[in-house]
């Protein structure tokens, strides 16, 4: 059995998936409608820069947390936004659930995890 190959099957079992198609679709639906994809752009560009800050360590204020629950309110108005939105979040939680078992793998054959790498630095995942 030759991994690479069963990484190039992964693929495209993720591409075959429920979850691929709903983003997918959603993707080019928002393609076809500028503002919406400038405004789930501005928010998946904030939402980013919030997640950084908070790996980095530093601290995301109460204004912060609030302007993305109110920009979060907006996009739920919007259904190609909020469709989009909830087909990227599912897709993404697919990814991290192959990335866990990939990491889960590389334990096995580590000195060092990153689980312990949080843990030093006084903080879990």
């Amino acid at each position: 059995m030759n991994p690479h190959d069963k990484a190039h099957e992964l693929v495209r079992s993720i591409r075959d998936s429920d979850a691929f198609s709903r983003a997918k679709q959603a993707k080019q639906a928002i393609e076809q409608d500028e503002p919406t994809k400038r405004m789930v752009q501005d928010f998946k560009r904030r939402q980013l820069q919030l997640q950084a800050k908070q790996m980095m360590g530093q601290t995301v204020s109460e204004d912060d947390m609030a302007q993305m629950q109110k920009l979060s309110e907006v996009i739920g108005l919007n259904p190609h936004a909020r469709n989009y939105l909830q087909a990227d979040m599912e897709l993404q939680i697919l990814m991290v659930d192959v990335q866990k078992l990939l990491s889960e793998l590389l334990d096995e054959v580590s000195l060092l995890s990153l689980e312990q790498i949080y843990e030093e630095m006084g903080r879990s995942e």
